[in-house]
């Protein structure tokens, strides 16, 4: 929030949404495990062409395909239920209704 001289503190979110998404996500994923965020960073948020396959990333952690993809699977659902609880992804008004439980329906079961 930046005060200004009349001493009304404005929120900059209001003013682009998007810079509180990109708070918020780098919020939830400092509250992962390492292993967690390491999985993530590099398999999901790399650039296109940049990112790892879950095999190497596996491999240079030492840990089998099996159990990155457990830590990948466990990172995502936590990633889930913190950015539904951040009020600035509920209140983003596109991003917001991608965690509407009513309107939403999974079909990844």
């Amino acid at each position: 929030m930046e005060a200004h001289d009349s001493g009304i503190e404005l929120n900059e979110d209001l003013f682009n949404p998007n810079r509180g998404v990109v708070r918020a996500v780098n919020d939830a994923l400092e509250k992962l495990s390492d292993n967690e965020r390491n999985i993530i960073t590099r398999y999901d948020l790399c650039g296109r062409g940049e990112s790892a396959t879950l095999k190497e990333i596996a491999d240079s952690m030492g840990i089998s395909h099996g159990n990155a993809r457990q830590i990948h699977h466990r990172a995502l659902e936590k990633l889930e239920l913190i950015l539904k609880a951040d009020p600035r992804i509920r209140n983003h008004p596109r991003i917001g209704r991608l965690f509407d439980t009513d309107a939403t329906t999974r079909t990844d079961q």
